[in-house]
């Protein structure tokens, strides 16, 4: 078994972009599954409860959280499909476990990746 993390290879223009296609489409599937679940819209949830919800009450079949660190077994499917998993895991900042071509994640890194345009649009509020 063989564990690696790696660098986006991308230009840093490219690399924000590529971020933001995946994070907006992380959040798109994390909502779906909840919106499934209860029939409505996860408004009132933070993020960090939204995550704990899909990933840690097993409502997707290829996304777990096993100790505080999040699983996928395969890239979500509304992320483009040139996307490897390799790829996918140091977009995400996790690493990618060859082998058993899996993505882990600490639960942390996670949600900081999720609010990082967040925290960037809030700073530039405040100038």
């Amino acid at each position: 078994m063989v564990i690696t993390s790696m660098t986006v290879p991308y230009r840093t223009d490219e690399k924000v972009i590529l971020e933001r296609i995946v994070r907006r489409a992380l959040l798109e599937m994390i909502d779906a599954y909840i919106q499934v679940a209860t029939g409505k819209f996860p408004y009132d949830l933070t993020i960090e409860e939204r995550v704990r919800m899909v990933f840690g009450g097993f409502l997707a079949s290829d996304y777990y959280m096993i100790d505080d660190k999040l699983i996928f077994l395969s890239v979500p499917d509304n992320i483009p499909k040139y996307i490897t998993m390799k790829e996918f895991a140091s977009i995400i900042g996790g690493s990618y476990v060859e082998g058993y071509n899996y993505v882990y994640v600490p639960f942390n890194s996670f949600i900081a990746f999720m609010k990082r345009d967040y925290e960037t649009i809030k700073g530039a509020i405040r100038k």
